[in-house]
């Protein structure tokens, strides 16, 4: 049995494998998500809480409905199993291996590009999609849920979002129309409680401050 801190691990070396593959495989441009409704504002979006990660509803290419775990670590939809035998009509693929991953052996996976993803009322054209062809993860058991696969900037990016974890509710935000009280001022990161982010390579980061037992301090760079 892989324990829980392995498989923790292994999904955060996937997601470094995944950013770098984006760069041997080839540049698509990646359509935003939208919302469905035109002049829409905002947008609520339900997510179930488990083992303190988000899993949303997404539908590929007019699919039955699937569970994502969203994760901004994720720079590229990932597809890591089907546990129910889902069939998916996922658009012009090609075969590839990751290297790294599990005992070490090299896994086969599915490059997609040309997918359409929609999540309630929010919908995005010409995504690509990572498939892998074995349950190296095994999500869904060492979760106690079905979950085919992670979602990340690929969403995030186009929206100003609000989560509120008590209520498991994500609120999304058009964000040329998003409208906040003192909005340049809790951004700018002078109010408390308010930490600025950077991204680089499709990720989030922050920084921040380790004291050592000696007293001693180091800056370090975080993912979110």
């Amino acid at each position: 049995m892989v324990s829980t801190t392995y498989k923790k691990f292994s999904v955060v070396l996937l997601f470094l494998l995944i950013g770098f593959s984006r760069n041997i495989i080839a540049q698509y441009e990646i359509k935003s998500f939208k919302f469905k409704k035109r002049n829409k504002k905002s947008l609520v979006v339900p997510f179930k809480l488990v083992h303190n990660l988000m899993i949303v509803p997404l539908q590929i290419n007019g699919s039955d409905t699937l569970q994502f775990i969203l994760d901004t670590g994720v720079s590229t939809t990932i597809i890591t199993g089907l546990p129910n035998g889902e069939e998916l009509n996922l658009k012009y693929m090609k075969e590839l291996e990751l290297s790294g991953l599990g005992e070490g052996e090299a896994v086969k996976a599915l490059y997609s590009t040309g997918n359409t993803l929609e999540l309630d009322g929010a919908i995005g054209y010409n995504h690509e999609i990572l498939y892998l062809l074995d349950d190296v993860f095994h999500l869904s058991s060492s979760m106690g849920t079905y979950v085919h696969g992670l979602i990340g900037y690929d969403f995030f990016k186009n929206f100003v979002v609000e989560v509120n974890y008590t209520k498991e509710l994500l609120v999304l935000h058009e964000p040329k129309r998003y409208r906040r009280k003192n909005w340049k001022k809790r951004f700018s990161g002078k109010q408390k409680g308010i930490v600025p982010i950077e991204i680089e390579k499709f990720k989030p980061y922050i920084n921040a401050t380790i004291e050592q037992e000696n007293g001693d301090t180091v800056g370090v760079k975080l993912l979110v």
